[in-house]
C-alpha cells in the first residue's frame, strides 16, 4: 500500500513537471500586453507542442488576475529542435550545433465577448 502511494505521488509529480516544462513565468510587457518563452526539454519537443502550452498558462492568466477575459495570441516565434554532429578529425573533437525546439508567445488578455465578436466578423 505504502509503495504505491509512493509511486502515485511521483508519478504526479513528474505530470506537474511536465505540464510546465520550460516554459517561463507569464512576463508583463507593458500597454496590457505578455509574453511567454521557454525551450522543450528534450530534443523531441517541437514549437507548436510549447505554443500550445504556453497559450494553455496564458489563458489561466487570464482567468485568474482578469475575469472574463481569455488569452488572444498577438505572435508566437519559434525554432524547431535540430540534433548536433559529432565527429573527430585529426586528433581532434568536434561537436555541437544542436538545439532544443523553443518558443516566445505574446499575448494579450481580452473580454470574451470582444474575442467572439471579433471572430464572428
Amino acid at each position: 500500500m505504502q509503495a504505491r502511494t509512493i509511486v502515485i505521488a511521483t508519478a504526479l509529480a513528474l505530470a506537474s513537471l511536465s505540464a510546465h516544462a520550460g516554459l517561463s513565468d507569464v512576463t508583463p510587457l507593458g500597454k496590457g500586453r505578455y509574453m511567454i518563452g521557454g525551450r522543450a526539454n528534450t530534443i523531441f519537443g517541437s514549437p507548436g507542442k510549447l505554443e500550445a502550452k504556453a497559450m494553455k498558462i496564458a489563458n489561466a492568466y487570464c482567468v485568474e488576475k482578469k475575469p472574463g477575459t481569455e488569452a488572444v495570441m498577438e505572435s508566437a516565434t519559434g525554432q524547431r529542435a535540430e540534433q548536433g554532429v559529432a565527429g573527430v578529425g585529426q586528433g581532434w573533437a568536434v561537436g555541437g550545433g544542436g538545439h532544443f525546439a523553443e518558443t516566445e508567445v505574446v499575448f494579450t488578455c481580452d473580454s470574451v465577448e470582444a474575442t467572439a465578436t471579433a471572430a464572428a466578423q
